[in-house]
């Protein structure tokens, strides 16, 4: 006599391949939503490992520019602070009668 399985035992490996199932399709969601991220939070690391010089020659472009009017505004501070010394001193100059 063989014996038949249980219900319960029916019931327990339904519930088995339900659950089986059901995660392999849940994890291969998982795994697409994480594949199609990953471009979105590396993408400055793949355009700049993907991009040619042209860009880091339009940089350096900007940083000669920057740094030119950077000596010209700190030219124009020096000049100003010059003028502003010799107004002090012509000031003193004459408050004290010397």
């Amino acid at each position: 006599m063989s014996q038949r399985p249980s219900p319960s035992l029916k019931r327990l490996r339904a519930w088995y391949v339900v659950h089986k199932w059901t995660s392999l399709v849940s994890t291969l969601f998982l795994f697409l939503i994480c594949l199609t991220g990953l471009p979105l939070v590396f993408s400055d690391e793949i355009d700049h490992a993907l991009s040619d010089t042209s860009i880091y020659l339009r940089d350096a472009a900007r940083a000669t520019e920057l740094a030119a009017k950077r000596e010209k505004a700190q030219s124009r501070l020096d000049k100003a602070e010059a003028e502003w010394m010799a107004a002090a001193e012509a000031f003193d100059a004459a408050v004290s009668g010397v």
